[in-house]
């Protein structure tokens, strides 16, 4: 089988999902063209164009196409989508990963421009969806959708259930007013107060980076450490090296960070946001508080402090969240989708 997969696909040593598709697919013995890893939205557009339009034999070459939507702009890559697949006959696989847009929420975008998006995922040989979320949101406009959760990349090896606690607090998002950071100074204030012992460590970049930095100068914050995006291993490494994942995001579907901490045994509080609620149930992996509620925040984090029964418990449960998103669970249904959709193709 050969297919084109498109997406935000990262350069060498980080990942993206859509990365970790195409590794997984390739395993399976299924030749990947991928499409793009150029960073500007002119050149990833023209990269895109080159991979539907010219591949070697051309696009009737190709069993099928794997196209990823997450924010706004990648609308446009499904839409080229399945109008090539139109036109050629190839099925087109979307996959609806976003949470939010510049309008807001996802429904927002859905609802404002579903006379151009409803024919779009209609035309798709299937839509997929990570959580019920998004598969909710989809079916306010009409569209059917088929829930097939993340994938762990397999360089998360599973980890053992952690037993002791300590006080470091990994916060792993994009310094962006959607993710909120600082409501993850305030929850480490609040915790600090009572465990000066307490550590964080803010892994990311965005427009408000320089903003939180000088936030922690001016309040004096102690105990904080900012650091850029990482590569897969060193994120890993982070990741054994404190035992809570702080989450503060205003709107969220499944993130695979999240995902990956918790394989690793980390527990987790985070908001309830998007489709937060679909990841993890109450003391399944962690806990979750209301968006913006900081204090209910650092509750739940001094709580794992205080208690190392709780957190044993919850460390356990949240390797078996993890457990849900390995490839071994579900690689079925992927095959299964695209061998379908093939098989339409030779029709």
């Amino acid at each position: 089988m050969r297919i084109v997969v498109i997406g935000n696909f990262a350069p060498s040593n980080y990942q993206t999902q859509i990365d970790t598709l195409a590794r997984h697919f390739e395993a399976e013995g299924i030749e990947v063209l991928r499409t793009s890893v150029r960073r500007g939205r002119v050149e990833k557009g023209v990269d895109v164009l080159r991979t539907l339009t010219l591949p070697a034999g051309g696009i009737r070459a190709v069993d099928v196409v794997v196209a990823q939507l997450h924010t706004d702009f990648s609308f446009a890559f499904g839409l080229l989508s399945v109008m090539t697949g139109a036109l050629s006959g190839v099925p087109v696989i979307l996959l609806y990963h976003g949470s939010w847009s510049r309008l807001g929420s996802a429904q927002a975008l859905l609802q404002k421009y579903r006379w151009l998006f409803v024919p779009m995922f209609r035309r798709a040989f299937d839509v997929q969806v990570a959580s019920p979320y998004l598969g909710g949101a989809l079916q306010e406009i009409g569209v059917r959708s088929t829930v097939v959760p993340h994938v762990l990349d397999d360089r998360w090896v599973p980890q053992p259930p952690r037993t002791k606690i300590r006080p470091r607090i990994l916060w792993p998002r994009v310094f962006h007013d959607i993710y909120d950071p600082h409501m993850a100074l305030r929850v480490f204030e609040r915790v600090r107060a009572r465990r000066p012992d307490a550590q964080m460590t803010m892994v990311g970049r965005g427009p408000l980076f320089e903003e939180v930095r000088q936030r922690i100068a001016e309040r004096g914050i102690e105990g904080i450490v900012l650091k850029d995006n990482l590569p897969v291993s060193e994120l890993r490494d982070e990741m054994l090296s404190h035992d809570i994942y702080l989450h503060t995001n205003r709107f969220d579907n499944q993130p695979l960070t999240l995902i990956e901490a918790m394989s690793t045994g980390m527990v987790a509080v985070t908001s309830n946001a998007g489709g937060m609620p679909h990841v993890f149930a109450a003391g399944e992996g962690g806990f979750q508080v209301d968006s913006g509620d900081d204090e209910a925040a650092a509750n739940r984090v001094l709580g794992f402090l205080e208690d190392d029964a709780l957190f044993a418990r919850t460390s356990a449960r949240a390797t078996e969240v993890a457990a849900r998103h390995r490839w071994e669970r579900l690689r079925l249904p992927w095959l299964d989708v695209l061998g379908r959709a093939r098989d339409a193709r030779r029709r």
